[in-house]
C-alpha cells in the first residue's frame, strides 16, 4: 500500500480495482506523491491523478516524485507543463544539477535552454551549475555565451563569480574570466 490514513485510504486503480475514488484532502495527495518509489508507482498515480482530474491538484509534486523515482525525463515532461513560478523553479535546477553530478554537461545545457525558450527564468542557483558544466565541455564560447546571458538577467553574486572563473581556468581561460566583471 502506498498510502494509508486513518480516514483514507487511496491506492490507484492500477493496484487494485475500484469504481470510484474516495474524495480525500490535497494533502493526502502531497503524502502520496512523497511517498512513492518506483517508477511505475509513480506512472500509475500520475495517470490516475490525471484521470480523475487530480493532476492539478499538486503539479509541482508530480515533478519532485519523478525526480525521487530517478525519472528525470518523465519529471521535464511534467515540469514543461507547468506555469513558471519561482518554487517551481527549484525542480529545473534539481534536474540541471543531477546532469551536473552525473557529468552529462550537454544535457545540462539542454536543459538550460529548454527551460528559458519555456520562459522560466533561471535564479542564483541555476547557474553555478550551468556555468560547472560549462567548465567540462573544452569550448570558451559556450560558458561566455551563458556567463552572458546570466549578466544581462541581473547581478551576478558571489558564487557565479567564483563558477565563472572556475568555468574559465578549466578550459583555459582564466584570463577572459577575470576580465568579465
Amino acid at each position: 500500500m502506498l498510502l494509508s490514513r486513518p480516514h483514507h485510504t487511496f491506492i490507484p486503480n492500477c493496484f487494485f480495482s475500484t469504481e470510484t475514488t474516495p474524495p480525500f484532502a490535497p494533502s493526502a495527495i502531497a503524502n502520496l506523491l512523497r511517498q512513492c518509489s518506483s517508477l511505475a508507482e509513480a506512472k500509475c498515480i500520475h495517470q490516475q491523478l490525471t484521470v480523475s482530474g487530480l493532476a492539478s491538484a499538486d503539479p509541482v509534486g508530480v515533478v519532485g516524485m519523478y525526480v525521487a523515482c530517478g525519472a528525470p525525463s518523465h519529471a521535464l515532461r511534467a515540469l514543461e507543463r507547468l506555469h513558471p513560478s519561482p518554487f517551481s523553479v527549484y525542480w529545473w535546477n534539481a534536474l540541471i544539477r543531477r546532469s551536473v553530478r552525473l557529468a552529462l554537461p550537454d544535457h545540462v545545457l539542454h536543459l538550460y535552454l529548454r527551460m528559458q525558450r519555456l520562459g522560466w527564468r533561471p535564479d542564483g542557483y541555476t547557474f553555478p551549475f550551468v556555468l560547472k558544466a560549462c567548465g567540462e565541455i573544452p569550448s570558451f564560447r559556450v560558458g561566455a555565451s551563458v556567463h552572458n546571458m546570466r549578466v544581462c538577467g541581473s547581478e551576478p553574486n558571489v558564487v557565479t563569480l567564483v563558477s565563472v572563473l572556475s568555468a574559465c581556468a578549466s578550459v583555459g581561460a582564466l584570463p577572459q574570466g577575470k576580465e568579465t566583471h
